[in-house]
């Protein structure tokens, strides 16, 4: 409702002297109270409306979606950090190994059972491993870290994750469930939607300009030479306002809505490809990691079985050092496969459920 209050006051005039002024003075005290009600104003209103509506539900879609970048970041630097704590663990356990069998041949050695060169090989080989622990453990730290940026908190703060790095549960859905997934529920995507819908809703408004508006009115007057006699009127009606001419004002901004929505279409569209290249991409790759998980889980066990009988047969004289040697070296080189293929599937999976906007805390 528009409110309106004008007050006038109308004094006489009085020219040359008091007498001709007398002849011709006029007195109106007029006091005016008008009221004006939009009932149609081209539905523009109506249409802000509901941009505001649709800009704000846009938002929080944004904001779902940074919520759910910064888990995923989280999820896949948890699991960097899993892995390089396993890698410390396997490589410390080969290094006893090592230095086990090392105590082995130098008491060959000492014996005359086993040259010098079988000695210094296995020196090397311990040094290597002690090599390897360094670098993993600095692994280890660089990535506690990076998780506790992630987390928000004090890079010195050091943790010993108590979660195993295991197998997790294969992903069974096919490719096109978590695609048609991603297009309906993966917050940037529905932001834009929000966004194509918004600009359409400004074509709207801009063509509603060429409609006319309509609205009621009303004014009630009070007139009085000397507020002892007051006279009054009022007036209602209806105006309605139409513009006929704009000097192609209207017409230049719906062409720039226009313009605006081929945009924000041309955007959804690549944001669409973008989606569905992601959504593959993750669930590819979760699919290869749960196939080398099955192969390197097998190979761990077989590599083990190996080594066993290698080192009895070494111990019997019957094999090399250096047989012994590459035993050790296949043993890890499996264990540290299998612990990359859990760790792959893990953060794959956890990639798939972002790129389909599925990702929540309660999944891990």
């Amino acid at each position: 409702m528009k409110f309106k209050l004008n007050f006038f006051i109308l004094f006489g005039i009085k020219i040359f002297s008091s007498s001709i002024g007398n002849l011709f003075k006029i007195y109106n005290f007029n006091t005016k109270f008008s009221v004006m009600w939009p009932v149609f104003d081209k539905g523009q209103t109506w249409i802000s409306i509901q941009q505001a509506e649709l800009g704000s539900q846009a938002s929080d879609r944004m904001l779902e979606r940074t919520r759910q970048q910064v888990m995923a970041q989280t999820v896949g630097t948890y699991f960097d950090l899993l892995l390089a704590q396993s890698q410390v663990t396997v490589v410390e356990k080969t290094l006893q190994t090592a230095q086990a069998h090392q105590r082995i041949v130098q008491n060959r050695h000492e014996g005359g059972l086993a040259v010098k060169s079988d000695l210094l090989r296995d020196v090397v080989h311990v040094a290597e491993l002690e090599q390897q622990l360094l670098q993993v453990k600095s692994l280890e730290e660089i990535t506690q870290s990076m998780l506790n940026a992630c987390m928000g908190i004090s890079e010195k703060n050091r943790y010993r994750l108590e979660t195993p790095l295991k197998r997790g549960e294969v992903i069974s859905e096919p490719m096109n469930h978590w695609i048609d997934t991603a297009l309906s529920k993966r917050p940037d995507y529905l932001f834009m939607r929000d966004q194509r819908e918004i600009a359409q809703k400004e074509v709207q408004k801009q063509r509603a300009a060429h409609l006319p508006s309509v609205n009621l009115m009303g004014d009630y007057e009070l007139n009085s030479e000397d507020y002892n006699d007051v006279g009054d009127n009022y007036t209602v009606g209806v105006m309605v306002n139409l513009n006929l001419f704009a000097g192609n004002r209207i017409s230049a901004k719906v062409r720039e809505a226009l313009a605006n929505l081929k945009a924000a279409e041309s955007r959804l569209t690549g944001l669409e490809q973008q989606v569905r290249v992601e959504t593959q991409r993750a669930y590819l790759q979760s699919q290869n990691a749960w196939q080398r998980m099955d192969a390197s889980e097998a190979a761990v066990t077989q590599a083990e079985e190996n080594l066993r009988i290698v080192k009895s047969r070494y111990e019997n004289g019957l094999l090399t050092i250096v047989e012994l040697l590459d035993s050790e070296v296949a043993f890890q080189r499996a264990q540290t496969n299998f612990l990359q293929a859990v760790h792959d599937h893990q953060v794959a999976k956890a990639q798939l459920e972002l790129a389909a906007g599925t990702l929540e805390p309660s999944n891990y």
